[in-house]
């Protein structure tokens, strides 16, 4: 229910949902489902979301630098 009324809340307020929709892990479902081909049936390989890779931010290099523990996430 709260997924739902923020998305109306915030529906022309993009950048708002793209980060919602990644904290709440359905973003990939939601382009796979919507912004690519695949309702069409064929695929758009310009268009791919990684699951292991698009949930999580790369690490500034800079960060890495100064901390040999840090490890760079997968995918990046």
């Amino acid at each position: 229910m709260f997924r739902q009324e923020r998305m109306r809340e915030l529906a022309f307020e993009c950048g708002h949902i793209l980060f919602d929709m990644k904290r709440w892990k359905t973003y990939g479902d939601e382009m796979r489902k919507y912004w690519t081909a695949n309702k069409f049936g064929h695929v758009n390989n310009a268009i791919q979301f990684n699951d292991n890779r698009d949930y999580a931010w790369p690490f500034p290099q800079s960060e890495i630098d100064i901390n040999p523990n840090l490890k760079q996430n997968p995918g990046y």
